[in-house]
């Protein structure tokens, strides 16, 4: 820390008629600063953006349409061309490997225009480039452009860690030699398997096994039949992980990294040219997505959706070992007004459960705060399926004022939260269960702050 403060601290020398230099008083506020290095100055510093969800989900129905179009077509043509190049690796000189693209190129939907393997950025302008890139006219940024497809569509619907995808093995796919492409294999429920990126060290890593939606199966599926393509073509090892790279000259790539993972991420966003916002600079600065960034869109959704009676669930399928730990992932990126309506429905919805320590106390403060004798909630269906034969004679008569009725209690328990009268906490508790196993179970607890008067 002494060393970036030096450094810091040199911008004292810097000046220039284009640049002024920092005031002293700042870079003194900054070197007495006494929480420097306690984390207090990068408060509030995230290291990836969360997602607008509109993006997220533009991005999922970008990537499933161009693979649902395009995959088949072009893996054939990458896979006919890079085995047709490896046929000349022995001459001298080697083909130009756009002749043999030209050469190997069969009839293509209309909007790929395939002329060349690599887009040359050799004295080409940035205009020209996207030009050429958008327009389909190279072999390799469309299979990058695809890959990058499958990097989105499969990290928003399986959430994993970039490492776990990264290393996926190309037998990932369980039940193992089922194409779910056929029709005899419509009901099997395929899951992929993968270590545990934060379990151990390479090579002594927990291997986890996660469902897969179909849709996703038949991507990995194709994946492990274009590299067993190349295999039988000489042109890769059986030590090829699923994913593969080419290099511009049309070699393989010996194995998947992190930097050309996100190369094809970032092709992709160039292609579907994802949103741009403005980050206070007056230039538009486009959303470049991040395998994070889908892991945490997912698992703020899962809550949206299941809420806190899902977070054993949601912790399982992340691969996280610390319930706590998950619950501070949520929180921290949850918008709060999401986080009130969770909490506000979960609340509700305990008034007749034995799930929320303490829940009785909210039924006495909504009744004194609705001015009623009694409280109960039930669903409009509860209510119906209950007097179901009084309904049916015409004894009863029921409409939606039930639900509107709900709805009300709902806001006023939203109310409630967001003046910080009630809280909902969890607590995490670690014990060991009846077969010996060190478990964490999760405690709802009521916190009321309202006191009464006299």
């Amino acid at each position: 820390m002494d060393r970036y403060k030096g450094t810091i601290g040199s911008l004292r020398a810097l000046s220039s008629n284009e640049f002024m230099g920092v005031d002293d008083s700042v870079l003194d506020e900054f070197a007495n600063h006494r929480n420097i290095g306690n984390g207090v100055l990068c408060e509030g510093i995230k290291r990836y953006r969360t997602l607008p969800s509109g993006v997220t989900l533009k991005a999922m129905r970008d990537a499933f349409e161009f693979t649902a179009r395009y995959s088949d077509y072009i893996l054939d043509i990458v896979t006919d061309t890079i085995v047709e190049q490896q046929r000349y690796s022995g001459e001298s000189p080697v083909p130009n490997i756009d002749l043999v693209v030209n050469r190997v190129i069969t009839k293509s939907p209309s909007e790929l225009r395939i002329k060349m393997w690599n887009i040359r950025d050799d004295h080409i302008t940035s205009e020209d480039y996207f030009k050429k890139f958008r327009g389909n006219f190279s072999l390799l940024s469309l299979y990058q452009v695809l890959i990058g497809c499958i990097q989105v569509f499969i990290g928003i619907l399986m959430a994993r860690r970039s490492g776990e995808l990264i290393d996926l093995a190309p037998d990932c796919l369980y039940p193992k030699f089922k194409d779910p492409h056929l029709e005899e294999h419509k009901d099997i429920k395929f899951s992929l398997t993968f270590d545990n990126n934060k379990s151990g060290h390479a090579g002594d890593r927990e291997s986890l096994t996660r469902p897969i939606p179909i849709s996703g199966a038949k991507l990995i599926w194709k994946l492990q039949k274009f590299r067993e393509q190349l295999i039988e073509g000489g042109v890769v090892g059986v030590s090829n992980g699923l994913f593969q790279g080419f290099t511009q000259s049309g070699r393989p790539r010996v194995k998947m990294t992190g930097d050309i993972y996100y190369e094809n991420l970032n092709h992709f966003c160039d292609y579907f040219e994802t949103m741009t916002i403005d980050i206070g600079e007056g230039t538009p600065h486009r959303y470049y997505l991040r395998q994070h960034q889908f892991r945490r869109f997912f698992a703020m959704c899962f809550f949206w959706g299941s809420g806190y009676d899902g977070l054993d669930t949601l912790r399982w399928f992340l691969g996280h070992t610390d319930a706590e730990h998950l619950w501070h992932y949520i929180t921290e990126n949850t918008p709060g007004s999401v986080l009130l309506g969770v909490k506000a429905e979960t609340l509700v919805h305990g008034l007749n459960a034995s799930n929320i320590e303490d829940i009785e106390l909210l039924r006495e403060l909504l009744m004194r705060r609705l001015g009623l004798s009694s409280l109960t909630i039930e669903s409009l269906a509860s209510v119906v399926s209950d007097l179901e034969d009084e309904v049916r004679a015409g004894y009863v008569k029921l409409n939606a004022e039930l639900e509107s009725l709900k709805l009300e209690v709902e806001s006023k328990v939203e109310f409630l939260l967001s003046e910080g009268v009630i809280d909902l906490k969890p607590t995490f508790l670690t014990v060991t269960n009846e077969i010996g196993e060190i478990v964490q179970e999760v405690t709802l607890v009521l916190i009321i702050k309202e006191v009464e008067n006299g």
